[in-house]
Parts: C-alpha cells; structure tokens; sequence
C-alpha cells in the first residue's frame, strides 16, 4: 500500500505542479476537470499496481500517466501543445528532488519504506508551496513567449527525461555511478541553464520592446513635423488670401458691373477650391492628433474609402499625444491598406472613435476586410514579408501604459479596442 501511496501523492503532485506553470485559473469547472482527472488516473494505477509489478509500471509511466495528462491540459484546458511539452518536462524534473529528499533520509533510518513516503509526501506540500509561490510567476512569463522559444527551451527538459528514462527505468546505468551526485549535477545545470535562457529572453523582450517604440517614435515625430511645417504653409498660404481679398472683390465687382456673371462665378469656384484645398478640418482639439487624423481621412478619401471620425480629446491629458498618434496612424494605416483590398467600393468602411473619459483614453478602430485573419496569442499576425510591425508597436505603446487591448473580427468587420 506504500507504494500506491507513493504513486497517487506523485500523481497530484505533477499535476498540480502543471496546473500553476500553465496558469489554469482556480475555479469550480478546473477543480471538477482536475479532480476528475486525478481519479480516474488515480483507479489506473490502482488497478495496474495490483495487475502487474511497479517495475512494469514504472516502464509504461510515459504511456499511462504522462500521454494521458498531455491530452487532458490539450484538450480541455486548450493549452497549446508544445506549452504542454515545455511544462511536462518542467514538472518532470521538479519530481527529482522529492525523491532525493526520500532517499536520503530514510538513508538515515535504515531505509525505512515509511520514513521515505512520508518525507516525500512533506517534501511534495513544501516544493508546491515554493513552485506556487515564487517559480510560478517566471514559467508563466515564458509562456507568452513565440512558440519557436517555448520550443527552443523545451529541447533540454525532453533530453534530460529521455536520458533518465534510457539509464534508470529501461536500462540500469545511472545505478553504476553514484546516482546523488549525478542527480545533483542535472538538477543543478538545469536550474542555471533556465535561469540564464529567462533572464536573457526578459531582457531581450525589454530590449526589443524599447528598440520599437523608439522606432515608432521616431517615425511618428518626424510625420508629424512634416504635417506640422504643412500646416504652417497652410496657414501661410491662407494669409496670402485674406491679404489679396481686396484685389478679388475688386475683380469680382468689375465682372458683376460689365455683366459679366459667368466669369465672377467661375472666378469665385476657383478661389473656394483652393481655400478647401488648404483647409485642415478640426477633428478635435489637441493638435498632434488632430493633424494625424487630418492625413489619414485625406489618405482615405482619395482611396475613396468611406470615413467617419467621432474624436474628443482636449489639448492637455494625462496620455502623451506622441502615444496616441502612434496607435491612431498605426491602426488607420491598417485599416487603409485592408480597405483597399475590396473590390467593392460602397463596402470600404472605417469607423474611428476616440475619446477622453475620466482619464482614460479610449479608442476604437473598425474596418471592413474580405479573408482570413490568422491570430497568435490573440494578436493578428501578417503572413505579408515585412509586415506586422504596426500591431506590435500598437501593443508597446499599449503596455506602457498599463492599458487593454483587444483585437476582434466578426461578420467581415476588423476590430481594434484600446484603452491607456
């Protein structure tokens, strides 16, 4: 019966231990799965424990518990499949120092069968304490990372289980050597290989992260110093008018006192389009954004798009314009682009809301589209060479801030939500 204990208290144990590392939510619908799970695995290995020898068992672990448990995270947890490798292996090798501790104290109890369950079963309470309370946070950050990384860090923990596997239950070749010690080793260069591949991806993360809102800035800023010296020739521009106003009465009187009204009225047409053509429409009252707006309706219209714009944002707010500018031209630049992939003209559409409340910005951005759009962690991916850029540096500026985003596309309709 010890030994059925052993195998029921390492059971829960991994289980638990893969629950926190892929960050299953404690509920009433993850307890049921898991506690369901636990038992019907648990009645397994009761009747196999009693069916055949714990050396036969021990041989069939991969194909009764482990298989079992990669399809259960899989498809009720829908937990990416290699997430669920990368955290198996994890777990697996958590299992190791349990059984150390065991080992070694029993050693000084002549190997008592029950002073070695019972300490790893302490053993078991003590490490879920520790993975839960300071290891779980690090593996779930890893999580988010692409799944050529995740992939990447899955190859030493699958090496590591297929070697103890090779020389301790199929053949007896660790047993020849000191198993502590070699043990200890692989535990040890496990823990400083992990340590160094997520302290470096971190950085690498803040890095690129930096990297691209620096990019993104810079771009931004010098769009809209070019808008900016535009808006001032405007205006120069519109000076130049008020300051001939004179001179254009004047000839328009002359024509409308020799009877001349169709060469006034031309004159006039002439004078109104190229006052519009130097008009910037006033969307809302910071300038940076409005500017901003100001180019992409322009860009939109000439790609006769249908535009509508419903913006309120003052001149000074708690979100820098620089910020808001990069999600808006990022976004609409997007929008444009799938707009302009319609072949009917009256479904080119693009909704923009944007709006100052409560010191929060809130902007909303819909678009028509025709396809397919493939998602990545709930962010939409660019199968395009190049592409892509324009999302994560929506994400940047979003998380600087601590903020929501959310992607969505239903009935045709392309959906950004963001909230600073």
């Amino acid at each position: 019966m010890l030994g059925m204990l052993d195998y029921l208290t390492v059971l829960i144990y991994g289980v638990l231990l893969m629950m926190f590392f892929l960050d299953i939510k404690v509920n009433r619908k993850s307890v049921f799965l898991i506690s369901l799970y636990i038992f019907f695995s648990g009645a397994l290995k009761y009747v196999l424990y009693f069916t055949f020898d714990s050396e036969f068992i021990e041989k069939l672990y991969p194909l009764i518990i482990h298989m079992p448990v990669i399809i259960f995270f899989w498809y009720f947890f829908k937990k990416r499949m290699n997430v669920v490798l990368f955290v198996l292996f994890i777990s697996y090798i958590f299992t190791a120092p349990r059984r150390w501790f065991g080992e070694v104290v029993a050693s000084f109890f002549n190997d008592d069968p029950y002073v070695l369950v019972l300490t790893k079963i302490m053993v078991s309470l003590i490490l879920l304490i520790i993975t839960y309370r300071f290891l779980k946070p690090y593996v779930n950050r890893v999580l988010s990372y692409s799944r050529k990384r995740i992939t990447l860090l899955t190859v030493v923990p699958a090496l590591s289980y297929c070697i103890t596997y090779a020389t301790t239950v199929y053949t007896d070749a660790l047993y020849n050597s000191n198993m502590l010690v070699v043990g200890l080793f692989s535990v040890g260069f496990n823990f400083v290989f992990y340590t160094f591949i997520i302290a470096y991806f971190i950085e690498m993360d803040k890095s690129f992260s930096l990297q691209t809102e620096q990019k993104v800035l810079q771009m931004q800023i010098d769009n809209i110093s070019i808008q900016i010296e535009d808006y001032k020739a405007a205006q120069e521009q519109g000076a130049i008018y008020r300051h001939d106003l004179r001179h254009h009465l004047q000839y328009i009187s002359a024509n409308i006192s020799e009877n001349h009204t169709e060469e006034a009225l031309t004159y006039i047409a002439q004078i109104n389009k190229a006052v519009d053509a130097i008009q910037i429409k006033q969307y809302c009252e910071n300038t940076s954004v409005n500017l901003i707006l100001s180019t992409y309706v322009t860009k939109a219209r000439n790609n006769h798009i249908d535009i509508d714009v419903d913006v309120i944002i003052p001149m000074e707010s708690d979100i820098n314009s620089i910020d808001v500018c990069i999600i808006l031209s990022n976004a609409l630049e997007n929008a444009i682009n799938a707009c302009n992939k319609l072949d009917d003209e009256a479904n080119k559409k693009i909704r923009v809301s944007c709006k100052y409340e409560d010191q929060n910005m809130k902007i909303e951005i819909c678009n028509n589209f025709e396809g397919e759009i493939f998602f990545e962690e709930e962010l939409p991916i660019s199968t395009e060479k190049d592409h892509g850029l324009g999302i994560k540096s929506i994400v940047a500026t979003v998380n600087k801030y601590v903020g929501l985003y959310a992607f969505t596309n239903e009935n045709g309709i392309f959906t950004m939500r963001v909230i600073l």
